[in-house]
């Protein structure tokens, strides 16, 4: 998924942007809109970076719906005659194509990492949400643990929190740091892989999941032997340490 913001509002929405013309973009919400909502659709809207959500594209002369396809999905276009039915065939530019794609697969990459991991702790499979707070907070606790030798306090997805002892958080982290560590190498070794296409059909055929192959591949094997090795030589210094 992509981010946008409209002109005239502070709201963010998840959507889909897609080409549907030369003068025109399909945009799906993931989200029921509101009668203010759509109050803000004729005042055009820029493209957030996910991660920071800074403006990475600007649509700000898309200010016109040529066509509502459901509740959900939007046909603006730049033209304000422009109210054709039937979509216009419409290849995009290469480079167009490589910056969407490009931004479909970092919005999965982000999703990912933010889903988190599974631990098993005594026996039981608990989930642990890896968001930015989340980063954060598992951080603090390996640190406390570690140099304190005590256990701490956490909770798993919708679970009560519960003493967590040093092994168990140290468990947590190292998994949740390989686990991020796996999306963003995997992630930018697809895009790299991408970047070397130069085939509009092949670039739109790229998904989030498919296997690396060749040398993008063993560059992700070596990155995430290299993040192993690093992560277990810390964990082993800071319990050196208690």
């Amino acid at each position: 998924m992509q981010k946008i913001r409209f002109l005239n509002s502070n709201k963010i929405f998840d959507v889909t942007l897609t080409l549907y013309g030369a003068n025109r973009i399909k945009c799906k919400f993931y989200s029921e809109l509101t009668d203010a909502d759509n109050a803000s659709f004729r005042c055009g809207f820029q493209e957030l970076n996910e991660n920071n959500l800074k403006v990475q594209g600007d649509f700000r002369k898309m200010k016109y719906i040529c066509q509502r396809l459901d509740e959900r999905t939007v046909i603006f276009t730049s033209d304000e005659n422009d109210s054709t039915i039937e979509p216009v065939s419409y290849t995009p530019a290469l480079e167009e194509a490589r910056r969407l794609k490009i931004s479909e697969l970092s919005a999965a990459c982000r999703n990912m990492i933010m889903n988190g991991v599974d631990i098993i702790i005594n026996g039981e499979c608990e989930h642990f949400s890896y968001k930015q707070e989340d980063q954060i907070t598992i951080r603090q606790l390996f640190d406390i643990a570690t140099a304190s030798n005590a256990p701490v306090y956490y909770h798993a997805d919708h679970m009560a929190c519960k003493l967590y002892t040093v092994d168990e958080i140290a468990k947590l982290y190292s998994a949740a740091m390989i686990h991020k560590a796996h999306h963003l190498t995997y992630f930018n070794q697809l895009r790299s892989y991408l970047e070397s296409l130069h085939d509009i059909e092949k670039i739109n055929a790229v998904s989030y999941g498919q296997e690396l192959t060749d040398a993008y591949l063993n560059v992700y094997q070596d990155a995430i032997k290299q993040v192993n090795e690093a992560i277990d030589s810390m964990i082993t210094k800071n319990r050196k340490t208690e």
